[in-house]
């Protein structure tokens, strides 16, 4: 694979208003009702890291918007965007 072929990611801060046991799974099962098994796939979605409510979520560049979207749409715990970025590392910067 080139690396012009390579899939972009985005990576999204977010921050979870309300407790929730067991959130990573709960919001795996939501994102999967929502988008179903293909768009789950195309999408790209996986939680790469979750601690005292605040986590980062990697998806597919062109997805992005719908993935923002639907943590806006997600409505038992609120979540909240906090930042998009293109490189991890810009994003971990953010939070110190």
């Amino acid at each position: 694979m080139k690396k012009c072929d390579k899939p972009r990611n985005r990576y999204i801060m977010f921050k979870v208003l309300s407790e929730i046991e067991n959130f990573e799974n709960y919001i795996y099962k939501e994102f999967l009702k929502f988008f179903g098994e293909y768009g789950f796939s195309k999408i790209g979605f996986k939680i790469i890291e979750y601690n005292n409510n605040v986590g980062i979520i990697r998806c597919r560049r062109e997805y992005m918007e719908k993935v923002v979207g639907f943590l806006a749409l997600v409505s038992e715990p609120r979540i909240k965007t906090i930042k998009v970025s293109g490189s991890l590392k810009k994003l971990r910067e953010y939070t110190n």
